[in-house]
């Protein structure tokens, strides 16, 4: 339905507002969903260990993001 998306989208907007240039977000490499939601709200993977899939969106993220 993409209500965590969206929320999670205005959640990084209020942050760019406040003056929050980059936002870091960890996830347990078998949750699925949360990794697409957060994919689809701009982050992206940046480095995956034995555990977590750590992923960013900030200064360098995508287009429209910063």
């Amino acid at each position: 339905m993409g209500c965590a998306s969206e929320a999670l989208r205005a959640l990084l907007r209020f942050a760019r507002e406040r003056g929050i240039t980059c936002a870091y977000g960890d996830l347990g490499l078998d949750n699925v969903v949360p990794q697409r939601v957060m994919a689809t709200a701009g982050m992206r993977l940046v480095r995956e260990d034995s555990l977590l899939q750590h992923s960013r969106v900030g200064r360098d993220g995508p287009a429209g993001q910063e």
